[in-house]
């Protein structure tokens, strides 16, 4: 009852996108409306729609399915084109944003957006007022696994008030990210308050998809 789907990216024109051939088109206002549409078929048949890649991937030529693509623009750039398709799915009432593994250097010098406070929190949450299920991407990309172990994956995840950790893959990985989970909602007060909270926003999300369903 879930799919990860519209893709929310805008690949402009005349680009290298490594999106190119997944997105809606380099036309920010037509993304939107087309990956509004799917939202709404989606979840009108009791399917939870998943926006992705925010705040958006469509201008890198990296696969972060091999590496970690950086890109360098601020805040007011993304809010004249990469946001706009987010914008609406918000409106729209998606029920799901996942988070890209980009670096985005100007939002946070530190993270990249799927371990981000900074964006996951302050931009998402806080700025743009979606208090729907944030998700990563899968943590088994080489974006986030040649650079960090899943140990710190995880600590960031539960820093960031990020719901939903995606591990892709059959591995000691997911058993290591379970625990680490545990291990952390234990140790920290904090934490455990903010696991919590996810653990409502999914509940809230299960029991309308769930009776929707009955």
């Amino acid at each position: 009852n879930m799919n990860m789907a519209p893709v929310m990216d805008v690949s402009p024109e005349d680009s290298d996108s490594i999106m190119a051939k997944r997105t809606f088109g380099d036309n920010p206002s037509r993304v939107a409306r087309l990956g509004v549409k799917v939202i709404e078929h989606l979840q009108l048949n009791d399917i939870m729609a998943v926006a992705k890649h925010f705040p958006g991937i469509g201008r890198t030529t990296l696969d972060s399915h091999l590496d970690m693509p950086v890109l360098h623009d601020d805040l007011s750039y993304l809010e004249q084109f990469d946001l706009i398709p987010f914008e609406a799915g918000i409106q729209s009432g998606v029920s799901g944003i996942m988070l890209s593994h980009i670096f985005y250097s100007r939002l946070d010098p530190q993270w990249p957006a799927s371990l981000s406070p900074t964006i996951a929190n302050t931009l998402l949450r806080q700025h743009m007022g979606f208090d729907g299920l944030v998700l990563t991407d899968d943590l088994d990309m080489g974006a986030i696994i040649k650079h960090y172990d899943i140990e710190s994956a995880i600590h960031q995840i539960l820093e960031a008030d990020i719901d939903l950790a995606l591990i892709c893959h059959k591995g000691p990985n997911i058993e290591i990210g379970f625990d680490q989970v545990l291990k952390e909602i234990t140790d920290s007060p904090d934490l455990k308050a903010r696991g919590i909270e996810s653990v409502e926003r999914i509940m809230k999300a299960k029991r309308k998809y769930l009776a929707m369903q009955s």
